[in-house]
């Protein structure tokens, strides 16, 4: 913890540097993470705005916060990492007054809109894009916690469980771990031809399923998504899978260090054309850059950012019916799949030049 914190503060702070800026104000949940090496300042679930926040100055590290959160932020969260308390009392909005109390005039940045303030989040999410090798091993383990999570919920399910039933099981696999299912989307047979983004329902569940999760834990956040069929698949799903298997195989291949983003996204868009489905990549964005968000940022066609070492991805090209999710690591010698299992049936698809990567069939019961 201390390598990382002391190696993300001298980031941060030649960033400060080469922008010019006399300080940074540290308000998301996401960049509250990473720059405390994981650590969490939110109360309310749904918000990306935490209810502490960080200020950072070139001389020293503030922690803004009322006095209701001051005792457990300091005794839980960031005891030992060289904040000082800056409080407020609760019913005061006192974050602004602080601010300027500190920098008197001197230039800020901001993960936020913020009067005064530059907003800079693009910036800071980029400083955040390569992993550093203890993020690497949170990250594992969290893929692998998030794997086991949805892989075993679709075990357990059965013919007539309601949608709501399987998502309470993969939620409590989830948080039973420390994990926040950020995103816990359960559909079932027709629903999953019809909806790209499906939340749970009260329908039962008769013959095929789809289980999905984004899972934050320790600020980082692993995707995936995995099918159920009972019985024998058709014809048609059986040509759809095979068709999004070879369309993932080029998003895959191609997600290199030092390849731009719009480059890999044009190379799956003429992959879909090329199996018989031109348009269908429209119908969902197909992905992009993931860590310390669900998606870090959505792939475009004329986006300019290149891959980095050590960077996470989550591509999901989809076929009406099917869809590949995973999460992945981009190493020197390709794509290391780390929301991976030994218990899941696995297809080998061909990735050129002698490479193959395995990745998830349907699963049949």
């Amino acid at each position: 913890m201390g390598y990382e914190v002391a190696a993300k503060d001298d980031l941060l702070r030649k960033f400060m540097e080469k922008n010019k800026l006399d300080g940074v104000l540290l308000r998301r949940r996401d960049t509250f993470s990473w720059i405390t090496g994981g650590k969490e300042n939110y109360i309310v679930r749904s918000t990306e705005e935490g209810f502490v926040d960080l200020l950072i100055t070139k001389e020293k590290k503030y922690c803004i916060t009322n006095k209701v959160e001051k005792f457990r932020i300091f005794d839980e969260e960031i005891q030992g990492l060289g904040f000082e308390a800056l409080e407020y009392e609760w019913w005061q909005d006192g974050v602004v007054c602080i601010v300027n109390n500190v920098l008197q005039g001197g230039s800020l940045g901001s993960d936020t809109d913020f009067i005064g303030a530059t907003n800079i989040y693009e910036k800071l999410q980029e400083l955040r894009a390569s992993l550093l090798p203890c993020e690497l091993d949170r990250y594992k383990d969290l893929a692998l916690q998030c794997t086991e999570a949805v892989e075993n919920t679709c075990l357990e399910i059965k013919v007539g469980d309601s949608e709501h039933e399987v998502c309470a099981n993969l939620v409590y696999k989830a948080m039973k771990n420390g994990i926040d299912p950020m995103v816990a989307l359960v559909a079932s047979d027709e629903r999953i031809f019809k909806y790209r983004h499906p939340i749970p329902t009260d329908k039962k569940i008769e013959k095929y399923a789809m289980v999905v999760i984004c899972g934050r834990k320790n600020g980082l956040v692993a995707n995936l998504t995995r099918f159920v069929h009972f019985g024998e698949l058709d014809a048609e799903l059986l040509i759809k899978r095979n068709k999004v298997l070879k369309i993932e195989a080029e998003f895959i291949k191609n997600t290199t260090v030092g390849n731009t983003v719009a480059n890999v996204l044009k190379s799956g868009i003429n992959k879909y054309a090329e199996v018989g489905y031109k348009d269908e990549w429209q119908l969902l964005h197909q992905g992009g850059a993931t860590g310390y968000m669900n998606r870090e940022y959505i792939a475009t066609p004329d986006m300019s950012k290149v891959i980095q070492l050590n960077q996470p991805f989550t591509w999901n090209p989809s076929i009406a019916g099917v869809k590949l999710e995973d999460t992945f690591i981009v190493t020197e010698n390709g794509a290391e799949v780390i929301t991976q299992s030994d218990v899941w049936p696995m297809i080998e698809v061909d990735l050129g030049n002698g490479v193959s990567i395995l990745r998830p069939d349907i699963l049949v019961v």
